[in-house]
């Protein structure tokens, strides 16, 4: 997943990225895309982020901000991680999300990031079908070489890469998770970020 959002990121894109864990209703996800778009600009003193109960607050203040921030002739992305915890919010959370643009007459993209595939996500109508893009999971080859990149300085590249080895021996089987192998590593040897 994060290699699709390396380019947004990586660019200077203007976007925002929400964790829907972290803001686990409609109106905390609303009021930290307008905090972020607002706290993009650094030197202007801004206000506290707007109050936001529901999406035609939402829209209005986005609108706004998009205006001034003269992003109008540029494409403006929000990143939903954890995307799946919108299907337990307000009904009109998801559908809304997914024809931003439409509603909003603007240049939007929103990328949902997902654990699930795109079948569990329905459960109305009304919902605008995205373009949906599968990362396959990595194979034992591509996570060691991710793995190996975190050597520290202070450990030659080839212990660590064997040290990387005999944890994935004995770990692979039950867990292919990068970040959860990544914790197992760091939990004996300090890795660089």
């Amino acid at each position: 997943m994060l290699l699709f959002l390396f380019p947004v990121l990586t660019i200077q894109l203007p976007h925002v990225l929400v964790n829907c864990v972290e803001s686990f209703t409609a109106r905390l996800i609303f009021e930290h895309v307008l905090y972020q778009l607002q706290d993009s600009d650094k030197e202007a003193d801004l206000p506290a982020s707007p109050k936001c109960d529901n999406m035609t607050d939402f829209l209005r203040h986005l609108k706004h901000d998009l205006l001034s921030k003269d992003l109008v002739n540029e494409t403006f992305y929000i990143v939903l991680d954890k995307a799946e915890r919108l299907r337990d919010m307000e009904a009109n959370a998801l559908p809304a999300f997914l024809r931003l643009q439409e509603l909003m007459q603007l240049n939007i993209c929103v990328i949902l990031l997902s654990q699930i595939v795109w079948e569990k996500f329905q459960v109305g109508t009304g919902f605008y079908e995205p373009i949906i893009i599968h990362f396959p999971d990595y194979s034992k080859t591509e996570l060691l070489q991710i793995m190996v990149r975190d050597c520290p300085a202070s450990y030659p590249e080839e212990f660590f890469k064997a040290y990387c080895q005999l944890l994935m021996s004995v770990f692979y089987s039950v867990c292919k998770d990068l970040n959860e192998l990544r914790h197992l590593v760091s939990g004996n040897l300090p890795v660089s970020k």
